[in-house]
């Protein structure tokens, strides 16, 4: 089969995965002792994992090629490819294009490439710059994934739609407001870990799980809104989040959790739900600007520090059983009442 086996438009080929085959570059392909040659006039288009893993590819030929598909050149890692220049003509990127191509240290966008596919550098860890003749380009979930040597490069900001996959590509979009759409029934672990940019996150889905250390880090984050019915990961908590002012717990949730706003210095309002019966060990320790706690009925167990340091507790309402430790309301000057 020869590797571009079919036309999409005249004087146009597409080179399928047969191109995995070639033992030499793209000007000169031997298949199975037959020679096949790339016409000056043609223009090419490079088909899904077309050159997927393949080390013969010669980029200084990439002037005829108008589309990379999906995953093109995922895994594709040889001395040649340092520094890509995308030629004036390409006017598609896949997904995945350069997918863990590790030995690319540089990339020229072209005037048609405004955004970044889903997955189009990730794993590039040699990637140092990026350089676009646009001072802003879109990109989508994980495209810059692990790119963590990536320090010259135009404004990123994210494209519509995404669901916040990758920790890494969201902190080179430097994003404040963050609402996750319906369409997100899963914020993964440590999504959002040390993104000091963050200040607002709202989660609109009623069945999303959040998972842990999702916010760990986040030092500017002010408000998280949540439907009353996310579920959180068992290890979720939102200690020495220090610029957190409020939040609503889910019905999900039955205990507030052992430091789960521990150093939380400027909260002022949590709302906790009925299902709550458990108060965990200094779960609002040092929270020094939360005025007012009003426990649920259920809650049959406060745990030890659980609201020492909160210096501007003046009133806790609860039931009359509730049973508080000394240590639960050290250097705090509350009057207890009654529900």
């Amino acid at each position: 089969m020869c590797p571009y086996e079919y036309e999409t438009y005249k004087n146009t080929k597409t080179w399928n995965e047969e191109f995995n085959k070639c033992e030499k570059d793209i000007n000169n392909i031997n298949i199975n002792n037959n020679n096949y040659y790339i016409q000056e006039n043609a223009v090419f288009v490079l088909d899904n994992r077309a050159v997927q893993g393949n080390s013969h590819f010669n980029f200084s030929a990439m002037g005829g090629i108008k589309e990379i598909g999906d995953f093109c050149f995922k895994n594709y890692s040889s001395a040649s490819l340092k520094e890509l220049v995308l030629p004036c003509g390409l006017t598609k990127l896949g997904f995945g294009a350069f997918e863990n191509a590790t030995t690319l240290t540089a990339v020229h966008l072209n005037k048609s490439i405004t955004k970044l596919p889903y997955k189009c550098f990730a794993g590039d860890i040699n990637l140092k710059e990026i350089i676009s003749p646009f001072a802003t380009i879109e990109v989508e979930d994980g495209a810059l994934c692990m790119c963590e040597r990536l320090v010259s490069h135009p404004k990123f900001m994210y494209a519509k739609y995404v669901a916040y996959e990758d920790n890494c590509t969201s902190k080179f979009c430097k994003i404040q407001n963050v609402t996750i759409p319906t369409s997100v029934n899963k914020i993964k672990n440590r999504c959002f870990k040390q993104l000091t940019s963050l200040e607002c996150v709202k989660v609109m889905n009623a069945t999303c799980f959040i998972g842990k250390l999702c916010f760990v880090g986040c030092s500017n984050i002010k408000s998280i809104c949540l439907d009353k019915s996310v579920v959180f990961d068992k290890h979720l908590v939102f200690a020495n989040l220090s610029s957190l002012t409020a939040i609503a717990l889910p019905t999900t949730l039955t205990k507030v959790r052992n430091f789960m706003f521990k150093n939380c210095v400027k909260l002022e309002d949590v709302t906790m739900q009925d299902q709550i019966v458990k108060i965990g060990d200094s779960a609002f320790q040092n929270c020094k600007c939360l005025k007012t706690a009003n426990i649920p009925h259920n809650v049959i167990k406060i745990g030890y520090s659980c609201f020492k340091g909160c210096s501007s507790l003046k009133e806790i309402y609860c039931t009359s059983s509730l049973h508080f430790p000394v240590s639960s309301l050290y250097g705090v000057d509350a009057i207890i009442k009654i529900n």
